[in-house]
This record gives C-alpha cells, sequence and structure tokens, in this order.
C-alpha cells in the first residue's frame, strides 16, 4: 500500500496536532501499522514519528502528495525557525511553496513549540477535565 520514503498528507489526531500535514512513511509494519515522521511546531525543526495502526490508515491517511518527493519534503514541512532569506534552506523552502502552494498552506496551522513540562501540565489539565 504505501511505501518507504513515500510523501503523505495524514490527520494526526495528537494532542493538539489535528490539522492535515505532510509526512514522509519510514515503513510499513508486518502487523500493517504505519509508521510515518511529521513536522511538529511553528518555527522549529523537531519532527516525529508518528505510529498509526492498520484499522485506522484510511481514517487518518488523507491522501499521497502528488509530485513531492523525499528530497523535498523536509524544505516543505518544515516551519524553519531561522527566516534569514540567504539562508540555503529557505531559499529552497520559497521555490518548493511556489510550486506546491497546497502544501506549503499546511504550515499555517502548526501550534507553538510546547516544552516537555507544559505538555505535562496540559495533559495533567487534560485528565481533570474528564
Amino acid at each position: 500500500m504505501f511505501k518507504r520514503n513515500q510523501v503523505i498528507i495524514i490527520s494526526a489526531e495528537e494532542r493538539t496536532y489535528t490539522q492535515p500535514r505532510l509526512a514522509i512513511v519510514k515503513a510499513m509494519r508486518k502487523d500493517g501499522t504505519l509508521n510515518c515522521t511529521f513536522s511538529m511546531y511553528k518555527d522549529s525543526n523537531i519532527m516525529t514519528d508518528y505510529l498509526i495502526p492498520a484499522d485506522e490508515i484510511a481514517d487518518r491517511v488523507i491522501g499521497v502528495a502528488e509530485g513531492l518527493d523525499q528530497a523535498d519534503f523536509r524544505n516543505l514541512a518544515t516551519c524553519f525557525p531561522n527566516k534569514d532569506p540567504r539562508d540555503p534552506f529557505i531559499i529552497k523552502q520559497k521555490a518548493l511553496d511556489a510550486r506546491f502552494p497546497q502544501y506549503a498552506a499546511m504550515r499555517k496551522d502548526y501550534g507553538p513549540y510546547e516544552s516537555g513540562e507544559e505538555i505535562r501540565a496540559r495533559l495533567r489539565r487534560e485528565r481533570e477535565a474528564v
């Protein structure tokens, strides 16, 4: 179904990351679980692994990012903290944004960075609210 290094669009239902975003397939496990990686935060180059159970793939994978390959993934999916227009990553990102505006637009929905303590505090609040 999916192959390694294929760029896909997912709807991650993890914490506050619910908007569609680009992800890259790392592996399809023998049990059917999809292991992918996506960029997490606004103004950050932090990425995370994300596992999608076999029975949830149809709900969580929106589609394949047509025309996009693994070499372009990082520059298009990452909301770089460095905005220097002379930076090679920013130059490449602007060129990719012009070619793939629909994928570039996904970065606007990235949430702010959360430290470990902020994550734990938010999770405590969510548990107490239930």
